[in-house]
């Protein structure tokens, strides 16, 4: 028998939920204006006085602009998907309360229960790969894989060791078993 408490509200309390703001705003923000309001007064002294120099500084502006956007936006493949490689078994630690539940498992999450039914060979290979490399690779940012993640770098690398532990015994046991 499970009791379940619960508590009723007064009827005439007139409760008023505060709408949130929103990042959607529409309109031009006061840097755009500026921008576009000096672009004008550059166009009109180039027009009118003849002064052609004033256009090489926006000029200049906007081609290191273009250049940013161009050389951010460029992305590695190999290297997304090792990032992406990582991720997996990175998630679990969202999940999980200290790093000794790593060794045991049992966690939200956690990649070795499904990993042989969940993943294709190459995938497996893949993951097993890039946590190796992550291990090993004291330069890696893991800020870089997954943004606040609750743990120091040196939990982080013990959590991949024991993952990988266990991704090993797992996949050996089960290799023993069928071979």
């Amino acid at each position: 028998m499970i009791l379940i408490r619960t508590k009723k509200l007064p009827v005439c309390l007139n409760l008023k939920m505060k709408e949130l703001p929103t990042s959607n705003r529409k309109g031009w923000s006061l840097p755009i204006i500026l921008i576009l309001i000096f672009i004008g007064l550059v166009i009109f002294l180039i027009y009118r006085y003849g002064w052609w120099w004033l256009a090489i500084p926006p000029a200049l502006c906007f081609a290191a602009a273009i250049a940013s956007a161009v050389i951010r936006g460029r992305k590695d493949p190999e290297r997304e998907k090792f990032l992406q490689c990582l991720r997996l078994p990175l998630y679990g630690l969202f999940h999980i309360e200290n790093i000794e539940q790593s060794s045991t498992g049992g966690y939200l999450y956690d990649i070795v229960p499904g990993f042989r039914d969940k993943y294709s060979p190459e995938e497996q290979d893949g993951i097993m790969k890039s946590m190796e490399t992550a291990i090993a690779d004291t330069n890696i940012d893991f800020s870089e894989v997954l943004p606040q993640i609750p743990f120091s770098d040196d939990n982080i690398r013990q959590h991949l060791s024991e993952t990988l532990r266990r991704l090993r015994e797992q996949t050996g046991q089960r290799g023993g078993i069928e071979g």
